[in-house]
């Protein structure tokens, strides 16, 4: 069960911010943001490697298309970008 905080990002309009301390739900609350914007692209940036895997599983319990909805690590992500200059 979500709570109102977390609808309120999930079906906010426009841009949104979540701030929120470890265990609140953060990554629960951008995966259904996710999930309820299909054909929307989107980034999802996490600390190191093992929390990449756990979003990418956690992407896919959720039906989300992983070439529209991006995880990367900060530092594949930058890496990634200076390849691609």
């Amino acid at each position: 069960m979500l709570t109102d905080e977390q609808n309120n990002v999930i079906y906010c309009i426009g841009n949104a911010k979540c701030i929120a301390v470890a265990g609140s739900g953060k990554s629960t609350t951008l995966m259904h943001y996710a999930a309820t914007r299909p054909s929307k692209k989107g980034l999802y940036l996490v600390y190191n490697a093992a929390a990449r895997r756990e979003a990418v599983i956690k992407a896919e319990s959720f039906g989300i298309d992983p070439k529209a909805f991006h995880i990367h690590t900060a530092h594949s992500f930058a890496l990634r970008s200076l390849r691609n200059m």
